[in-house]
C-alpha cells in the first residue's frame, strides 16, 4: 500500500511544468495516466519473500538461500559486447 499526492489545476494561467502541477481542461478528468504512473513508480524491482531473502538465480533457478550457484548473472548489452573484448585485453 502506498500514498501519492498530485496537484491538479484547470487554471489556464498556471505554469504547470515549473510548479509540478498537472494541468487539465474541461469538466472531467481521466486519472488513468496519473494512477498508473504512480503505481509503476512504486512497484518493487525485486519480489522477495522476506527482507533477508537472497531470491532465485535468474539463470538456473536455484534457491540462493539454500545453495550458491556460480552462474554469471551479469547482463551485458549486446551493443556494447565488443567493449568487453577490449576490456579483457583481447583486442
Amino acid at each position: 500500500c502506498f500514498e501519492f499526492f498530485e496537484t491538479l489545476s484547470n487554471d489556464a494561467d498556471a505554469d504547470a511544468e515549473e510548479d509540478g502541477v498537472i494541468a487539465f481542461t474541461g469538466t472531467t478528468l481521466d486519472l488513468t495516466d496519473i494512477v498508473v504512473g504512480n503505481i509503476l513508480v512504486n512497484l518493487s524491482l525485486r519480489y522477495l519473500c522476506s527482507d533477508d531473502c537472497k531470491g532465485l538465480c535468474p539463470v538456473c533457478g536455484a534457491d540462493r538461500n539454500v545453495t550458491d550457484c556460480h552462474c554469471d548473472t551479469q547482463e551485458v548489452d549486446p551493443r556494447l559486447s565488443v567493449l568487453k573484448k577490449f576490456y579483457d585485453g583481447q583486442e
